[in-house]
């Protein structure tokens, strides 16, 4: 039978904190960290996250803003291992001469993964804008993770 050893999540809600703010393309941003231990190599470390965000207005030209999703092991510099991405992205505009404003997007993951060392691991959820266009982190923000034996 499994057996929870472990379990911690991370939660930013919309207008709380510094929720909503805006992201600049090709940026890096932490969005949460937990911290879990795990007891020995053959346990399980589960990952679920949700990350509610909005394209900005669209004007004259179609945009395409793609965000990319990372969870980070031991910290959230690009030099630091990603254990799991995901990227996510939303057609906004249809080229007239209003501006449109869109409804936002919500991205949702789950990860599963043999711990890479026991003891105590910390775990960064981070996002990058890529592509054309802007968008912001409007929130929620959640991470959760739980280490589970066998």
């Amino acid at each position: 039978m499994a057996t929870l050893i472990d379990f911690q999540s991370n939660d930013a809600l919309r207008g709380n904190g510094s929720l909503p703010f805006a992201l600049s393309s090709g940026n890096e941003v932490p969005l949460a960290t937990i911290s879990l231990s795990s007891l020995s190599l053959s346990n399980r470390l589960v990952f679920a996250g949700t990350v509610c965000w909005q394209p900005d207005l669209a004007l004259l030209t179609p945009v395409l803003p793609t965000l990319t999703l990372r969870i980070r092991q031991g910290g959230f510099a690009p030099n630091s291992p990603t254990i799991y991405e995901t990227s996510d992205s939303a057609f906004i505009g249809t080229g007239i001469l209003i501006p449109l404003i869109s409804n936002p997007v919500t991205t949702t993951f789950e990860h599963t993964l043999s711990p890479t060392a026991v003891g105590p691991q910390s775990y960064f959820l981070t996002v990058t804008l890529s592509n054309v266009g802007s968008a912001s982190i409007v929130g929620p923000v959640h991470l959760r993770g739980m280490t589970i034996g066998a």
